[in-house]
């Protein structure tokens, strides 16, 4: 899908990545699909139930990065699985979620370009492991 013209984006903030999958191109049931790197966040909600008191809930998106290779996709999932070690908050443009009848999560595809986000948090990485050492190497008194 090709973006024509640009009215409006969303914007999602991802405090916590759960789930990474890493996905290559190929075809099912007879239809192509495209190389990708997939990953999932929730949010989670206390409510309370008349029958069994407090129930949690929980609110699951899969985000999907449509990539140009397989070679992509492995460079996403490392860099992705990177920020996750280190806790970064991960800013996407996104489209408005959807869900199928079967599907027990909300889907959003990404609208950022892996080279984007690539150059945006590997940048951001390298000023963070440069925070880092300094950190270390700064004697305590």
């Amino acid at each position: 899908m090709e973006i024509i013209e640009k009215g409006f984006v969303v914007k999602y903030e991802v405090f916590q990545v759960g789930f990474i999958k890493p996905g290559g191109a190929g075809e099912f049931s007879g239809r192509p699909y495209t190389a990708s790197l997939k990953f999932r966040a929730s949010n989670l909600f206390s409510d309370e139930n008349e029958e069994f008191g407090q129930v949690d809930k929980e609110e699951l998106v899969e985000f999907r990065i449509p990539c140009d290779s397989n070679a992509q996709v492995a460079e996403l999932n490392k860099l992705f699985r990177n920020l996750k070690d280190n806790g970064v908050v991960i800013n996407l443009d996104g489209n408005l979620p959807n869900k199928n009848d079967n599907s027990e999560f909300l889907k959003v595809t990404v609208l950022n370009t892996p080279e984007q986000l690539m150059q945006k948090y590997h940048d951001l990485m390298k000023t963070e492991n440069i925070n880092k050492e300094k950190e270390i190497k700064t004697p305590v008194k």
